[in-house]
């Protein structure tokens, strides 16, 4: 029975990494992934693949987490061919595709998120207080976090091994922001800036807090 159990764990994880049943992200528990770069992506494909005729992709910054912008118009076209078994054979196991926005209402950016590993990440009970703040740009809100327990201890880790690299933080299945971390983060505190309206961070405050 051991070894029935051990090949049906195996195909399912199998079938999960494969492509087509990823599991919801941004969704109940988990909101925080670490990412893939650009560069990652795009030297993984060869220059011919439809995926440069789908998404605009500027070849210069190869460290930024947007992979490149599409049309919201075109959004199930590009994401049909992104989910595509044959496509996510040229890509590694754990990425997956996540919309983000961009700077113009008909765009969207495309992020390359990192399915759950090893590494402990902080998830919604792992939050204590969510607040409001006044963002860089007049009339823009960030929405503050803080930790309990054990969650400001995963956020120093998380950040402590993504320096220099960006964490995705996904609501609702979509990209809000995804900072750059420039050095480990402690005391438990995370900021996400976005230049949301009151309504944009309301919004995301309160699916933090469900």
């Amino acid at each position: 029975m051991k070894t029935i159990k051990h090949i049906i764990l195996a195909i399912s994880f199998i079938l999960l990494v494969s492509g087509g049943l990823f599991p919801s992200f941004g969704q109940g528990e988990d909101i925080f992934y670490e990412t893939y770069t650009r560069g990652e992506v795009i030297s993984a494909l060869d220059p011919s693949d439809r995926f440069f005729t789908l998404v605009t992709v500027d070849p210069g910054e190869r460290e930024s987490a947007v992979i490149g912008g599409f049309d919201k118009s075109n959004r199930d076209k590009v994401f049909s061919y992104l989910e595509d078994k044959s496509f996510l054979k040229k890509l590694p196991v754990d990425l997956v595709f996540a919309p983000g926005p961009q700077g113009g209402t008909d765009l969207k950016s495309l992020y390359a998120l990192k399915l759950p590993g090893s590494l402990k990440v902080p998830r919604k009970s792992d939050i204590q207080t969510v607040t409001l703040e006044e963002g860089n740009r007049e009339g823009t809100f960030d929405v503050l976090l803080s930790f309990k327990g054990e969650g400001g201890d995963k956020w120093a880790a998380l950040t402590r091994a993504n320096q220099g690299r960006s964490i995705a933080i996904v609501i609702g299945e979509e990209v809000v922001s995804a900072p750059r971390v420039m050095a480990e983060i402690k005391f438990g505190k995370c900021r996400i800036s976005g230049n949301f309206s009151i309504s944009e961070a309301t919004r995301i405050s309160n699916v933090l807090m469900e």
